[in-house]
């Protein structure tokens, strides 16, 4: 009868643990829905006055192009060409942006992410090698971040003048010991600057086992 009674226990117990396992899956999954509908709306935000600049350069353009009294056809081309120059930045710039819009919908997380110290160590290996291709995916994917862990996880869509300067500054970055970690954020100091020698804290948030960044 007792053993009757303890796989009772036991079955129920594994059932109630199973569905309760279940639910904390299908929170985060909603949770990282609602993530990328506010990361989308960021993007679109960003994008929007791009556009609008594009608009307003291209008619520049086509007013450089009309017949001004006293310009020279030299000074006209110069013009012109300058202008055609800044056209393209805008367009390359605002396709860069428009890519990282469709990439919102997916979601991937990696092993280096099962401690926030493998997830710090992944911005000094993408500045060191200049891969940002993962970097998108450090950012909080509930949406909970301020702009400059923003700025520095979406490095893969900025001119390549800022990924240079991100490369310049995290490059050498090194972890510090001042670590305060508890189950479900970190705060770990780090070390970074051309010569390492600026100090500042980054914040992590712990998502289903997976860590990413939040603040900095």
């Amino acid at each position: 009868m007792k053993k009757n009674l303890f796989a009772i226990i036991a079955i129920v117990t594994l059932c109630y643990c199973n569905s309760n396992q279940a639910e904390i899956e299908r929170i985060h999954k909603e949770k990282i829905e609602v993530g990328k509908s506010l990361k989308i709306t960021k993007l679109n935000n960003i994008l929007k006055p791009l556009e609008e600049n594009l608009s307003s350069q291209k008619q520049k353009l086509a007013k450089i192009n009309e017949w001004q009294l006293g310009r020279t056809q030299t000074e006209k081309e110069t013009q012109l060409a300058e202008q055609k120059q800044l056209i393209s930045q805008i367009e390359f710039m605002k396709s860069r942006i428009e890519n990282e819009i469709a990439l919102s919908n997916m979601f991937q997380s990696f092993e280096f992410q099962n401690t926030p110290e493998g997830t710090i160590e992944q911005i000094f290996q993408a500045a060191k090698t200049e891969d940002y291709s993962k970097m998108r995916y450090l950012l909080d994917p509930y949406g909970e971040y301020d702009n400059d862990a923003f700025s520095i996880c979406m490095i893969e869509m900025l001119p390549s003048e800022s990924q240079k300067e991100m490369a310049e500054q995290f490059k050498n970055g090194r972890i510090m010991n001042n670590i305060s970690t508890n189950d479900s954020t970190a705060i770990i100091e780090i070390a970074f600057g051309p010569s390492s020698n600026k100090l500042e804290q980054m914040h992590l948030v712990k998502r289903l086992n997976k860590w990413y960044i939040s603040n900095f």
